[in-house]
């Protein structure tokens, strides 16, 4: 009977704490909803944390890494897979945003989770000896990756309507003149 009551007793303290932490949470997102009530400020604060992330976790990865060249290889991998195949998605008449996104996504992806596997699991075991020592292996990964979600998210994805075409302007932004080498 002492045993059923102090178990009785585990399990209401367990709801009671389990309780208490999600009405502080909603609490806690009740306030970041009335301070951030617009899209925009939510779009906002989503691209600062997952630029604070990515930058936090480019650090960690820095300080523990080998080699110079591997946090130099791995960056490149990144920047090609997640910025420019999106980038020349411009060229592309079908691309657009989701394909955009998912380019970007499964780039970053693709080259970071195939950068594990093949440096601290399959440690370049299983590649041909000339691909092994060029460190391209998870860069081909990630801009294979890149393309097709690029081409997956543009065609299931909505096209751009003529108003979101329109926004776009073909002629450059002001203050752009002190790059201008034909006025020196």
């Amino acid at each position: 009977m002492k045993n059923n009551s102090a178990t009785i007793e585990t399990i209401s303290l367990n709801s009671l704490v389990q309780h208490s932490r999600q009405k502080i949470l909603k609490q806690i997102l009740s306030v970041f909803q009335e301070f951030f009530s617009s899209r925009k400020e939510q779009v906002e604060l989503c691209v600062a944390t997952v630029a604070v992330g990515a930058i936090f976790l480019g650090l960690i990865y820095a300080l523990n890494a080998t080699s110079l060249m591997d946090v130099y290889v791995l960056s490149s991998g990144v920047l090609t897979a997640s910025i420019a195949i999106p980038a020349f998605a411009i060229f592309w008449k079908k691309a657009n945003r989701m394909g955009i996104i998912l380019s970007a996504v499964l780039g970053f992806a693709g080259n970071v989770l195939f950068y594990i596997f093949e440096y601290h699991i399959a440690q370049h075991n299983y590649q041909p000896a000339w691909l092994a020592d060029t460190y391209l292996g998870y860069i081909i990964v990630g801009v294979v990756s890149s393309i097709f979600g690029l081409v997956i998210g543009s065609l299931v994805g909505k096209p751009s309507t003529s108003e979101q075409l329109a926004a776009v302007s073909p002629t450059p932004l002001e203050g752009v003149e002190i790059f201008d080498i034909s006025q020196e």
